[in-house]
């Protein structure tokens, strides 16, 4: 995870804010019940800021990276390997990041 990175050409950063950039390696697999279930698990929406006095708070997706490059694959299956990198936007400078 980086903390507030350089945008892309047209990004921006958050007023008041932080930008976290998140990258993501997922690999599936061969259970077909975890091939199911990435989508749940890498959402850019099920993401909270835990700051340094351990208090949660939610994040929202960032607009500082290109949004071609800010998304997973549509289509995944078994054994796949999936890369992907997010910005989200964070009210304070993290303590730390965890999927909620």
């Amino acid at each position: 995870m980086e903390v507030d990175p350089p945008c892309s050409e047209f990004g921006s950063h958050p007023e008041g804010g932080h930008t976290l950039q998140l990258r993501l390696r997922i690999a599936t697999g061969n259970d077909a019940k975890v091939v199911d279930r990435v989508d749940g698990i890498s959402n850019p929406f099920s993401f909270v800021e835990i700051d340094k006095d351990s208090v949660t708070r939610d994040t929202n997706f960032g607009m500082c990276a290109d949004p071609s490059v800010n998304k997973l694959p549509d289509t995944h299956g078994p054994t796949s390997s999936i890369r992907a990198s997010w910005t989200l936007k964070s009210p304070r400078r993290p303590g730390s990041s965890r999927c909620s």
